[in-house]
């Protein structure tokens, strides 16, 4: 039997505020996604159609944005402004279209995007 160690849901609250925390003191520039019910993420909560977005931003200037594709994406920065840019995405039949993109989320896509394409070229190598 393997010994499986159970994590507490209040010690991941521990650490996803902790997280947050570090956003909003740390001196460099740092985004990532997040939950919406976790602790200390500002709450955003109307439902928005695809290609809406809402930001939010703390006291100490943390931007949390929420943005709908096909699923709800939400995205904390401490180093971008609340502005969107047009970005192209293919839609279900493969025609590229113009939507409005967050420019943090863009950013995030151009980054992650380059990651993932990496990671999938190394497992065919």
């Amino acid at each position: 039997m393997r010994n499986e160690k159970k994590t507490d849901k209040g010690e991941i609250q521990k650490i996803i505020g902790c997280i947050v925390n570090l956003l909003e003191t740390i001196n460099h520039a740092a985004l990532g996604t997040c939950m919406a019910n976790r602790k200390n993420v500002p709450a955003i909560g109307t439902k928005l159609h695809k290609g809406q977005s809402e930001f939010r931003c703390t006291d100490s200037g943390l931007l949390c944005v929420k943005w709908q594709d096909t699923k709800e994406v939400l995205l904390m920065s401490n180093c971008h402004k609340p502005e969107v840019t047009r970005i192209g995405k293919k839609n279900k039949t493969g025609v590229q279209e113009e939507i409005d993109c967050p420019q943090a989320i863009a950013f995030y896509r151009q980054k992650m995007g380059g990651v993932d394409r990496s990671r999938s070229i190394h497992r065919i190598i």
